[in-house]
């Protein structure tokens, strides 16, 4: 049977909208453009400096994008613990979603500490306990620039939120960082939250380096090492891979009998040298929650070096010891 032009451009049209309805089966991680909807980009006159936060241009929209230089520290975290310890009871709910999970490495570094235990014993008392202590009690032991992990998502949401009612501008206690003495704070709305994975794609997309073309460095960086066999950051990958004589890295001999060989657990922040941007450790180390619930980015000390890439993505359904997070702050003019 013979079709007129006009049937035949009808049938086309129909098939299309059929299509165009079918659900999308891929999962969340999966999705070009999984998380919030992208934010339209936006110049901006005025940029407060921030201390301890650092400014993404390419990022602004009608809010002023800043992220943390590294990852969320469990010196970080134990200040939000404590400050919940001062309003709240240990054996409540919200409570026990500041406490990280028991394992392999909390139990270690964190849960063995006992000037802390007042922390999560209720039969002993935290009176004695202040940031200060807390911060000179977690670096005498080495591990208070550890990335904080075991920790859920729900959690995670909790500290967003406590950085959005306590976050003053000032440095008090180490807390807080400073904000810009010629801006006024009360003139800005700030909301403390998780990067989408298009902003965490973004991030991960820059590949420079002074001395190397964009190519040949994008290469290192897929396989996680230099041409001198020097790791570029914390991931599984060979185990020629050494970070014995390697001057611009941290993990030197010591960090490597403290806390094992990379791949095999996680390093302090800034164990790595910071990348163009003004940040450390966005690939390895810990995956990175984003706003898209179960999907972490940029890959942690377990996975492979490969996957570390601004195409690849990390599913997670529950707190792991490779699954950490850093916030970015959205400051708008009020």
């Amino acid at each position: 049977m013979k079709y007129s032009f006009l049937t035949l451009i009808l049938s086309i049209l129909s098939v299309g909208t059929i299509c165009a309805q079918l659900p999308d089966h891929r999962k969340d991680h999966e999705k070009p453009n999984a998380g919030k909807p992208d934010r339209k980009h936006q110049k901006h006159d005025g940029v407060p400096e921030i201390q301890g936060w650092v400014h993404i241009h390419a990022l602004d929209t009608e809010s002023i994008f800043y992220i943390k230089p590294t990852e969320v520290t469990l010196l970080d975290w134990t200040y939000f613990i404590l400050d919940k310890y001062k309003v709240e009871k240990i054996n409540s709910a919200s409570y026990a979603l500041a406490l990280p999970e028991r394992n392999e490495i909390n139990n270690r570094y964190f849960y063995n500490i006992k000037e802390l235990q007042a922390l999560w014993n209720d039969s002993i008392s935290a009176a004695n306990l202040t940031p200060a202590s807390v911060k000179d009690i977690l670096t005498k032991k080495g591990v208070a620039d550890l990335p904080v992990t075991g920790i859920t998502l729900e959690g995670t949401k909790a500290y967003l939120n406590y950085l959005n009612i306590t976050y003053k501008g000032t440095a008090a206690n180490g807390i807080h960082n400073e904000f810009d003495a010629e801006y006024k704070i009360q003139d800005f709305h700030l909301s403390f939250e998780l990067p989408t994975t298009t902003e965490y794609r973004m991030l991960l997309s820059n590949f420079t380096h002074a001395s190397l073309d964009s190519l040949s460095y994008k290469s290192m960086l897929t396989r996680g090492y230099d041409n001198s066999f020097c790791p570029l950051f914390n991931a599984n990958m060979s185990e020629e891979v050494t970070a014995g004589a390697c001057p611009a890295v941290q993990p030197t001999s010591a960090l490597v009998t403290k806390f094992g060989r990379i791949g095999k657990m996680v390093y302090p922040v800034k164990s790595y040298p910071v990348d163009q941007l003004g940040l450390y450790d966005l690939r390895g180390n810990v995956s990175e929650m984003t706003t898209t619930e179960g999907v972490g980015m940029g890959g942690g000390y377990r996975t492979s070096a490969e996957s570390c890439t601004s195409e690849s993505a990390q599913a997670y359904t529950r707190a792991a010891t490779w699954l950490g997070f850093r916030p970015i702050l959205l400051l708008k003019k009020k």
